[in-house]
């Protein structure tokens, strides 16, 4: 496992992650890897 995922997603969710990670400090990038890991939890 390289470590790497590609997913697409609407433009109405990717601008929503985007301002949620603004608001909370973050890239997307981790946004989304701590959203994942709540998720698996």
């Amino acid at each position: 496992m390289s470590g790497k995922l590609l997913v697409r997603v609407p433009k109405s969710l990717h601008e929503s992650i985007a301002r949620r990670a603004e608001i909370e400090g973050v890239s997307i990038n981790q946004w989304i890897v701590a959203a994942l890991a709540r998720a698996d939890s």
